[in-house]
């Protein structure tokens, strides 16, 4: 999971870092990210851990702009 957690945010600032423009002017970018792990992760059906990911992922929508939002 730390190992996750570490490539989510080098994800994130790797965005963050990018400069977009859009009819020449800059366009800031966030990302948020839900991430899901848990000991029998590897025993999940995929439609379930997609499930769950992607509701962490609107979790961290939720909590603002550029969040990464890890759930068990």
């Amino acid at each position: 999971p730390r190992e996750v957690q570490r490539a989510a945010k080098r994800f994130q600032e790797s965005i963050r870092d990018k400069q977009f423009k859009y009819r020449q002017k800059d366009i800031p970018v966030s990302v948020s990210i839900g991430i899901f792990s848990g000991e029998h992760a590897d025993s999940i059906d995929a439609s379930l851990l997609i499930e769950k990911a992607d509701r962490a992922m609107l979790d961290a929508k939720y909590e603002g702009k550029d969040k990464i939002l890890a759930a068990a």
